[in-house]
């Protein structure tokens, strides 16, 4: 009877938990987004990434976003 109790608690619980591990792994890192292999990552490679405004995270207006700038957008 203990045991049934435990795996109805237990269940929904380890599910949230694989679900927030699977939420995590959803954002691209930056090597992956950067097709080309520069460097840098232009709008158009930043655009695979869900969630980044790249007018805002390119703070240093050259078009491009760097690793920093980029992980400072995803952070």
């Amino acid at each position: 009877m203990k045991i049934r109790k435990c795996s109805f608690v237990l269940a929904p619980m380890l599910g949230l938990l694989f679900a927030g591990v699977s939420f995590a792994g959803d954002a691209k890192s930056f090597d992956e987004l950067d097709t080309n292999e520069d460097g840098q990552l232009s709008k158009t490679e930043a655009s695979m990434a869900s969630g980044i405004d790249f007018a805002k995270a390119d703070t240093d207006r050259n078009g491009m976003l760097s690793r920093t700038e980029y992980e400072k957008a995803m952070s």
